[in-house]
């Protein structure tokens, strides 16, 4: 066994050695934990923190906001492929790669109403006990009804986003 044990290492130093380069895109993805997302997280001073923000911090001696890829690979850490910058920039940057389809209404994965059950809400005379029976008609809390009529879900047309 090794007289020198990873945690006598900086997390620099850790950084370092659990990245391995991809050859066909010049990524250098990190090997060690990384979250649902594939963000790598690593240990620095008592915290897990981001690798790829670590990595920026290294390269150019401070940490912006956000820390975003130009090559889209969250586990990429080459400091070559990410760049500083606000919220705001990292949106902007996701949406000009065309990665930023805002699916609303029944077109949601998570739509509790087809477009025929919207359609028939909003067809539907308001009247005492109509949002209750129709709440039940479709299995769904009478709060979603509501939103419907209000036009608070599942509004025609695309998002302004």
């Amino acid at each position: 066994m090794s007289v020198i044990g990873r945690h006598d290492l900086s997390p620099a130093e850790r950084l370092v050695r659990q990245l391995k380069e991809n050859p066909e895109t010049g990524c250098m993805e990190f090997q060690g934990l990384r979250n649902a997302h594939g963000y790598g997280q690593i240990n620095a001073g008592g915290r897990r923190v981001y690798a790829h923000r670590l990595a920026f911090e290294l390269v150019h001696g401070y940490l912006p906001p956000v820390v975003g890829h130009h090559c889209d690979n969250p586990s990429c850490c080459n400091p070559e492929h990410l760049f500083g910058g606000t919220q705001a920039d990292n949106l902007a940057d996701m949406r000009a790669k065309g990665r930023s389809v805002n699916v609303r209404g029944c077109a949601s994965g998570r739509s509790l109403l087809t477009e025929a059950q919207v359609t028939e809400i909003l067809a539907t005379p308001r009247g005492y006990g109509s949002t209750k029976a129709l709440a039940e008609k479709f299995g769904v809390h009478r709060s979603v009804v509501d939103r419907v009529r209000w036009g608070k879900a599942y509004a025609a047309g695309p998002s302004s986003n």
